[in-house]
């Protein structure tokens, strides 16, 4: 279902800018909706550009058939490789140093340690460190 709803945004938004009809559609058009800014304002990361080219790629490839058109102006484009995002690697001394701060900035494992000692003091247990 996702994916039906950002087709139709995507086919939307194309084809609500003043432009060519369906038939007319030329490849500047085109390359200038795939890489264009969207709604955000932001640049198109290559995955959007991938996935506005296939969109209407895929509608334009619907519409042949029924002879609305009589060709696919964006087979012209090349897809773009999808750049994969930086993970964060941390080394294990700094996960736990990352886990035994919550956001309040107390930390969880002192809190736990206090309240250890507090629970054994009183039942003549040593606690444990």
């Amino acid at each position: 279902m996702r994916t039906v709803r950002a087709y139709s945004g995507m086919l939307y938004l194309f084809f609500n800018t003043p432009g060519q009809p369906l038939d007319q559609v030329t490849a500047p058009e085109v390359f200038s909706y795939a890489h264009g800014t969207g709604l955000s304002g932001k640049k198109p990361s290559s995955v959007t550009i991938g996935a506005r080219i296939a969109c209407l790629s895929s509608f334009y490839r619907f519409l042949i058939p029924m002879g609305l058109v009589s060709g696919n102006p964006w087979d012209q484009l090349e897809r773009p490789r999808a750049t994969p995002t930086q993970s964060i690697k941390l080394s294990g001394t700094r996960l736990m140093a990352a886990c035994d701060q919550p956001a309040d900035g107390a930390s969880v494992r002192g809190h736990a340690m206090q309240s250890n000692r507090s629970n054994c003091s009183g039942h003549g247990i040593s606690p444990i460190d």
